[in-house]
């Protein structure tokens, strides 16, 4: 067979003109006009979006099928009420979800499968008082819930859910964390999955931002040197590419208002560095971070925050790699943010609410949009095209390579480094697909190729 080169590729820059917000569908009780809280976005290995969210002391959980949400729990919706706060988690690992949230009498944590079939069902009832706020990051490896909740108004509970046992473990909190002069909302826990080691970023004593990790045994600080006061709020990620570098957004107040910065750390020397700070934009006066995302197949890192002085809800993007922001707005004035979220694809996910309709809205990002410039310079290029059995690219550099449908369903993925490759594709079904590849460096190409 005559190898045919398919030469249809974008660069990260080509991407300027493709990325709109899209709104995915109406959420199915969006129009109560009661107001939705604790939204949390995640995606399937299906590509399927779902949201968690509490609504008058309920909570929910829906799917986005066929253009439309539905409630995962039928008709009425609801899988459970007087619920306080949630969080929500997708392992990709044994496609899992995990949810966990809080009542009065104490913590409930559930796992479903990725199709949202319930699996287990864990509830433990803390002593002493209610449960309010809860937190949760997991190992995906090794399958390690680490959760976070406070009792009451008192004490700030650590914990790692163990299933052989059915049952949280204590694990202890980080040296200078004080459970009556941290709040949760200057609390974050992220897992770097590629050592299953947790980290957490924390308000301590005097109001400075702390930054430490837990090895599964104990606590070790990084760069403590470093620290800044009136620490408001903090988010947690890691840049992919680099699994060494923790990347940490943060609120703080220098006496007139509230102002952002986001730094990175070396999590291997403990070192940390400031990046520049997107002042340009005029985003860093009076406003309160509420979601921070690091892409899992480039260098953007997504910053989305609230003000205080006026109804809007800016949406930044950095790249790591340009060392440059790029700023969106996308007519969100009248919303207020509660989650950013980025897919195993790129595709940037983000929830609000309308403030004055106290809507709840699900939109997308689609950062890999399917309008290929054919004049644009090439970079990938695959053979044969179309395919039955395999097809090869040359990497010109170490990266990722992601197949996806058009739907947006990963298919396969791959670390590789530089050099002639092969992807084995004869058990896919006939269909257009995406191959998307992700240099180290954050340049993108990608490439459509048609599996007979």
């Amino acid at each position: 067979m005559k190898k045919f080169l398919l030469l249809l590729a974008l660069s990260s820059a080509s991407f300027a003109n493709t990325q709109q917000l899209v709104e995915l569908g109406a959420n199915p009780i969006s129009s109560d006009g009661y107001h939705a809280e604790y939204t949390k976005i995640r995606c399937n290995n299906l590509g399927t979006p779902f949201t968690a969210y509490i609504k008058q002391g309920k909570l929910f959980v829906d799917r986005f099928v066929a253009n439309v949400w539905e409630h995962t729990e039928g008709a009425s919706g609801a899988i459970d009420s007087l619920v306080k706060c949630l969080d929500f988690d997708y392992n990709p690992v044994n496609n899992q979800f995990y949810l966990l949230y809080t009542k009065s009498d104490g913590v409930y944590f559930k796992t479903y499968t990725n199709t949202w079939s319930a699996t287990s069902y864990y509830p433990v009832v803390i002593s002493g008082g209610a449960a309010t706020s809860c937190m949760m990051a997991v190992d995906h490896t090794n399958n390690i819930p680490y959760t976070i909740f406070r009792e009451g108004n008192d004490a700030i509970l650590w914990k790692k859910y163990d299933f052989s046992t059915d049952s949280f473990d204590s694990i202890p909190a980080p040296v200078g964390f004080s459970d009556y002069q941290t709040t949760m909302i200057s609390t974050d826990i992220e897992v770097n999955q590629a050592t299953g080691d947790l980290f957490a970023a924390f308000q301590s004593t005097g109001l400075q931002a702390m930054i430490t990790k837990y090895n599964g045994n104990t606590w070790s600080d990084l760069d403590n040197a470093v620290t800044i006061d009136q620490i408001s709020r903090l988010k947690l990620g890691f840049k992919y590419g680099a699994t060494n570098e923790l990347i940490l957004g943060m609120n703080y107040n220098n006496g007139n208002g509230y102002y952002m910065q986001v730094k990175k750390y070396n999590t291997t020397s403990g070192l940390g560095s400031t990046i520049q700070t997107p002042v340009n934009y005029g985003y860093d006066y009076a406003s309160m971070l509420y979601g921070l995302a690091v892409s899992p197949v480039n260098n953007y890192i997504s910053y989305a925050f609230n003000k205080f002085s006026f109804p809007v809800a800016p949406l930044l993007r950095y790249n790591t790699g340009s060392n440059s922001w790029t700023s969106f707005n996308h007519n969100l004035d009248d919303h207020t943010f509660y989650d950013v979220y980025y897919n195993q694809t790129g595709d940037l996910f983000l929830a609000t609410t309308s403030d004055s309709q106290n809507t709840l809205h699900i939109y997308k990002m689609d950062y890999f949009s399917l309008d290929v410039n054919e004049h644009e310079e090439t970079t990938l290029a695959t053979y044969p095209n179309p395919v039955n059995e395999s097809f090869e690219f040359d990497a010109k550099e170490n990266g990722k390579a992601i197949i996806y449908t058009t739907e947006g369903q990963v298919v396969r993925s791959a670390t590789i480094t530089a050099g002639n490759h092969t992807f084995i594709v004869n058990d896919l079904p006939a269909a257009c697909y995406v191959v998307l590849f992700t240099g180290d460096s954050g340049i993108m190409t990608r490439t459509k190729i048609i599996k007979l």
